[in-house]
C-alpha cells in the first residue's frame, strides 16, 4: 500500500499513522477479514500494492489505537477491577473449520464483553451496526473455546469524536452524553459458529473467482456500501427545510400539483442524487472494483 501525505501532516503523524503496530499474529482470517464484504476483501489481497491512502484519512483510526492504549494502562494500575474475573486487550486463536482465527479482546469483566469505538454520532443513532453485533460474538465465541469464559452481555462503548453539547440540548434522539453504550444481541454458541463458518466459506469462495466475477458473484450490498437512495424533496421558496421528502418522483409530483405547484413559482422539486458512501468516500479498492464502475457508469 502507497501512503501520501496530501495535506501535508506533520512528519510525526505520518510516522505514527505509518508504523502501525498491528500485528494478527498467526491466522487464516481475523475477525475484521471475515466481518469485510468479500468482495473488498479479495480486490485488497489483489492489489495491495497499487492501493493508495491518504495519511489524513488515518487520524481516526491513530485516535482510536491511543484510546486501546490509555484503556489498557488504567486497568492495570487502577483498584477497580481487584476482585473481578477480567481480561484487557487480549488477543484470542482458535478454530473453526480448520482455520485459525485471530480475534482482538477489548475488554472482559464478569461476563460483559465490552468493544470500545472511537466513532461518529450518527453511527450510533440507529442502533448497533450489524458488524459490531458480529465482531463482538465472534469474540464471545473464541473466549468460550479458548478460556472457557461465559459471555452474558455484549456492548459497544462509544466516544462520539463528533459530539456536540448544544445538539445535546435539543434533544430529538441525539446522545446527551459524549459516550454512549451500546447493547448488542448475543448470539447463542451454535449461531456464533454457524456464522464463523459461512463467513469463511464465503472469502473462499470468493478468493477462487476472477475480478469481474466478484462483482457478479459476491457483489457489495446496499447496506455495504453505505447506500443512499435517489429522493425528492417539495422546496417552498423562502424556507431553507423541504416540506416533503420523497422516495419516488411520482409520489413527490402527486404531492407539488396537490398543493397548487403549477399556479405558482413558490414551490419546487430538488431532486437529490443517491450516492454510494463507502464506495465513494472510504473504499480503498474503488478503483479496481467491476461493481463500482458499473453503478458510476450507469
Amino acid at each position: 500500500m502507497k501512503l501520501r501525505n496530501t495535506h501535508r501532516l506533520p512528519t510525526a503523524l505520518v510516522a505514527a499513522v505509518t508504523n502501525d503496530p498491528y500485528n494478527a499474529g498467526e491466522c487464516d482470517f481475523t475477525t475484521s477479514t471475515l466481518i469485510l464484504p468479500p468482495q473488498i476483501y479479495q480486490l485488497r489481497l489483489r492489489y495491495w500494492d497499487q492501493i493508495e491512502e491518504d495519511a489524513m484519512d488515518r487520524i481516526w483510526s491513530l485516535l482510536g489505537q491511543a484510546i486501546h492504549h490509555i484503556l489498557e494502562r488504567g486497568a492495570k494500575d487502577s483498584a477497580i477491577f481487584k476482585g473481578k474475573n477480567y481480561l484487557f486487550e487480549q488477543r484470542v486463536f482458535f478454530q473453526v473449520d480448520n482455520r485459525v482465527v485471530s480475534t482482538q479482546i477489548d475488554h472482559w469483566v464478569d461476563g460483559t464483553l465490552f468493544d470500545y469505538k472511537v466513532t461518529s454520532v450518527w453511527s450510533v443513532i440507529d442502533g448497533p451496526k450489524p458488524e459490531w453485533t458480529a465482531q463482538l460474538n465472534i469474540g464471545a465465541y473464541g473466549l468460550r473455546v479458548t478460556h472457557n469464559l461465559e459471555t452474558t452481555a455484549l456492548k459497544n462503548v462509544c466516544i462520539l469524536r463528533d459530539w456536540s453539547m448544544n445538539r445535546a440540548k435539543r434533544g430529538q434522539g441525539y446522545p446527551p452524553n459524549q459516550v454512549k453504550t451500546v447493547s448488542n444481541k448475543l448470539w447463542t454458541m451454535e449461531e456464533q459458529y454457524d456464522f464463523i463458518s459461512r463467513r469463511i466459506a464465503l472469502h473462499e469462495a470468493a478468493g477462487e473467482v476472477s475480478d469481474e466475477e466478484l462483482a457478479e458473484l459476491f457483489p457489495c450490498s446496499f447496506e455495504e456500501r453505505w447506500a443512499k437512495p435517489t429522493t425528492y424533496a417539495v422546496m417552498k421558496k423562502g424556507r431553507k427545510t423541504a416540506l416533503r421528502v420523497f422516495a419516488s418522483k411520482e409520489e413527490a409530483e402527486n404531492f407539488f400539483l396537490a398543493n397548487g405547484g403549477l399556479k405558482s413559482d413558490v414551490l419546487r422539486i430538488e431532486v437529490r442524487p443517491g450516492e454510494q458512501t463507502r464506495c465513494e468516500k472510504y473504499c480503498s479498492v474503488a478503483p479496481f472494483c467491476h461493481q463500482f464502475k458499473a453503478l458510476k457508469a450507469a
